[in-house]
């Protein structure tokens, strides 16, 4: 079936070269990329010849186009220093909570203070997460709509590539944490070090931070599908 589908394309390509130039279509192109109306009214009154078409088209200064640049990307530089504050306050609050459960009056609590503290950090990380993204998808529109693309193509590449380096620092900031940094920084018997010299900075399970990672992946996985679901199924 793969072969007939593969032989089946390739003579549709020459029937179409074929129909392409006998009907003198060879330099016309399916879609063409237009100018952006917001580009046009923002830069009609400065126009320059285009030396291909011969046609007047606006026309964007260097300092005017790179100073936008500039300004959107301190924006994006800012918005993943928010993600990493989020993270260290995740941080600050597993080492506090870990303390508080391994004193708590119930056995339960206090035997696996270490377990109720990832869980609930996770679930407080998750929120977080949500929260980012739709902060950050208006951000990301903002900026984009800052930088003045030329064209749609540009608009759509410049918004994907904003929302995929915010998506991606988001999802992967506390994971990144727990696998790389998580229990490094402890100190050693007899000189722990500690947060305002008072709360001993979280460790590693004995067996290692697989359990911590696993929740922290499996948790969000689930959490964040099921939200998908429910805002497919039940928004309109």
């Amino acid at each position: 079936m793969r072969a007939i589908t593969t032989v089946f394309l390739e003579f549709w390509k020459r029937r179409r070269a074929v129909l392409a130039y006998d009907w003198d279509l060879i330099d016309w192109e399916e879609e063409e990329d237009e100018v952006r109306p917001q580009f046009e009214a923002k830069y009609s009154k400065k126009e320059r010849m285009n030396p291909i078409s011969g046609k007047p088209e606006p026309y964007q200064a260097f300092t005017d186009k790179y100073s936008r640049l500039i300004v959107s990307a301190s924006g994006i530089f800012f918005m993943i220093l928010v993600v990493i504050a989020a993270v260290f306050g995740i941080v600050i609050y597993r080492v506090i909570t870990v303390s508080t459960f391994a004193a708590f009056g119930w056995a339960l609590i206090r035997n696996n203070s270490q377990v109720a503290t990832t869980g609930t950090a996770v679930c407080i990380n998750f929120c977080i997460i949500m929260l980012l993204n739709v902060l950050y998808e208006k951000v990301a529109l903002l900026l984009t709509n800052l930088e003045q693309p030329r064209t749609e193509s540009e608009w759509e590449n410049s918004f994907t590539l904003k929302m995929f380096l915010f998506q991606f620092v988001n999802l992967n900031s506390s994971t990144f944490y727990i696998a790389f940094f998580l229990g490094r920084f402890t100190g050693r018997p007899g000189a722990y070090l500690r947060l305002i010299n008072r709360w001993k900075l979280e460790e590693c399970h004995p067996s290692g931070c697989l359990i911590d990672l696993c929740m922290q992946m499996g948790i969000i996985m689930v959490l964040k599908q099921t939200w998908n679901n429910f805002m497919e199924l039940g928004y309109p």
